[in-house]
């Protein structure tokens, strides 16, 4: 139940974020706005899934979960036919990235992180951010909702040994997955696919790294993650922000 209200909590935060410049929807015009449904399910994906010994139903909801997320993400309509030849790669890139990272943030806290690693998906969301305050206001300022929830999350993990803050992962690196996409098909820039790659995989290789000094303290751990998480996040801001500032 903790679990849940946390997650729930999560989803309330950014989804009034949402409806901050314009009247709630059920189903919002914006098409990147939908993804509030599909991350009401993450959210209950981590109640159910706490705790639980069920891996093979864990990862079997989670990939239904994830090519949900994806689809959704994707743009509809008339406005948006000259995109349709590039749903299908994107789609699949954006269900295989999100599965990898909820498994891997699952593992890195099997290994003791499970006070901590939610500042790793806090720092997950560093690069959408950037990447939504090139392209878009609201969406930016949705991203912005996302954070400060999740660190407010990430403030319970690191005070309560419970891990219950480590469940809650899955929800905001889903929430970190659907700014990308809408970033995505809301720029008009042709930004290179390892920048795609390093937003949509920061998770997975933060959690690969910290594989290599599990066995390290706590702190060296720590400061490993923050090392990575900040050049990846130093070079979205730059080659987002600060390079197409210079260019004008």
């Amino acid at each position: 139940m903790q679990v849940l209200l946390l997650a729930v909590g999560w989803w309330l935060a950014i989804t009034v974020s949402i409806s901050a410049r314009n009247a709630w929807q059920l189903w919002p015009s914006d098409y990147w706005q939908h993804a509030v449904w599909p991350l009401l399910g993450w959210c209950i994906y981590a109640a159910v899934c706490f705790g639980a010994d069920r891996r093979s139903f864990r990862w079997i909801l989670a990939a239904i979960l994830s090519a949900i997320m994806a689809y959704v993400c994707l743009p509809r309509g008339e406005a948006w036919e000259d995109t349709y030849r590039l749903h299908g790669l994107i789609g699949i890139s954006l269900t295989t990235c999100l599965l990898i990272n909820v498994w891997a943030l699952h593992e890195m806290a099997m290994r003791r992180a499970e006070r901590w690693v939610m500042l790793v998906a806090l720092a997950s969301l560093g690069g959408p951010i950037a990447l939504a305050a090139s392209t878009y206001a609201s969406l930016s300022e949705w991203g912005i909702a996302m954070a400060s929830a999740t660190a407010a999350i990430a403030v319970v993990g690191l005070a309560s040994p419970t891990g219950l803050a480590a469940a809650v992962t899955p929800p905001v690196l889903a929430g970190g997955t659907a700014v990308i996409a809408a970033g995505r098909f809301q720029t008009y820039e042709d930004h290179p696919i390892w920048l795609y790659a390093t937003m949509l995989l920061l998770p997975t290789i933060i959690s690969a790294v910290d594989s290599i000094v599990s066995s390290r303290p706590t702190w060296l751990r720590v400061g490993v993650s923050a090392f990575f998480a900040t050049i990846a996040i130093a070079v979205s801001v730059w080659f987002l922000l600060i390079r197409e500032t210079e260019s004008w």
